[in-house]
């Protein structure tokens, strides 16, 4: 699936990317969107102001 994808804290990073959908046997539940809208957190993390990877990870899907 497509995804908005951003290295925490380091301005430039933020791609477009194919990552494997989310595994329902970890509670993830994958929907489908109708409107998208970006919020100022969001804003922040591209910008490199804000936001941090999950566990193990280096990079962070924006809108999870």
């Amino acid at each position: 699936m497509k995804a908005i994808t951003v290295e925490p804290k380091k301005l430039g990073t933020v791609r477009c990317e194919d990552i494997p959908e989310p595994d329902v046997r970890e509670g993830s539940v994958l929907v489908e969107a109708i409107v998208a809208a970006v919020c100022g957190t969001d804003v922040e993390i591209a910008e490199g102001k804000y936001g941090w990877a999950p566990p193990g990870k280096t990079h962070l899907v924006l809108g999870t």
